[in-house]
């Protein structure tokens, strides 16, 4: 839906977008991020892979065309804006939903693309605080990715991550 709004509005404006579907390797996205500066884009759109890690790369573009932020925000570079989710919100707002769906609470399991990139991380917190009845704080120290997390009703017992690829969220849960 986010690359098809963005074509969308482009065709309606004139605009002309080249969409780069980069692999979660920082390495490969700063090659892409360089090419495209070389080609003389006027503008970027970026989900960092990994924002501290990338910094360096982010303030170079960010210092020759606009820079924004998607997904995955890089608040310490010089982007212009981040356009996105609360993400830890919407961990709350997961949380709830479980809560909802099960009243007595029980094991859950978190399966996420990656707790390096802050997207993930923070929607991983989000819903680790709702489900130990933790107040509203996104400040908190991150939990352990492994090991138990108790609460009065829920039990965290694992969280899968995956790298972004699907297949392997399915081989981590199994």
């Amino acid at each position: 839906p986010l690359i098809r709004g963005a074509k969308d509005f482009a065709s309606k404006d004139n605009i002309d977008l080249t969409v780069i579907e980069s692999t979660p390797s920082t390495q490969v996205q700063d090659g892409h991020i360089r090419d495209a500066l070389a080609s003389g884009v006027d503008g970027m759109a970026i989900s960092p892979n990994d924002a501290a890690a990338q910094q360096g790369i982010l303030n170079e573009a960010a210092n020759k065309v606009p820079v924004v932020t998607f997904d995955t925000d890089a608040p310490k570079s010089n982007r212009r804006r981040f356009i996105g989710i609360d993400n830890y919100a919407a961990g709350r707002f997961c949380a709830s939903e479980l809560t909802d769906a099960m009243p007595d609470g029980g094991p859950v399991l978190i399966s996420v693309g990656s707790v390096t990139q802050s997207h993930g991380r923070e929607r991983r917190e989000g819903v680790i605080d709702g489900l130990l009845n933790r107040g509203f704080d996104r400040n908190r120290p991150l939990d352990p990715v492994n090991g138990v997390l108790k609460g009065p009703k829920f039990s965290i017992v694992y969280t899968a991550t995956d790298g972004g690829v699907p297949t392997k969220a399915v081989e981590a849960i199994e």
